[in-house]
């Protein structure tokens, strides 16, 4: 027998890509403008920016990287029963 028997088989992760406001407030199930806000004082990651390398003009106004998306939610506190009690 060959020692391929045993290996565990190997999972790659999806390819990267990249995520429009529309996909993200229903990924998040956040607002557009709660998002901008979030954004604006770092707490989501930044969009993207792509241009047109000849123009230099932007080719898109705001997309996210799936996998930066993941991790903040990945990275999200659990929900504290006693965070919302009063002291």
């Amino acid at each position: 027998m060959t020692s391929q028997a045993n290996e565990a088989p190997t999972i790659s992760a999806p390819p990267e890509r990249l995520l429009t406001i529309q996909e993200v407030i229903s990924i998040t199930n956040i607002s557009r403008s709660t998002l901008y806000e979030l954004v604006k004082h770092d707490g989501f990651p930044r969009q993207v920016i792509i241009k047109n390398p000849v123009t230099h003009k932007r080719l898109h106004n705001a997309l996210w990287r799936r996998s930066d998306v993941e991790q903040w939610i990945k990275d999200l506190p659990l929900n504290d029963k006693n965070d919302n009690q009063a002291a």
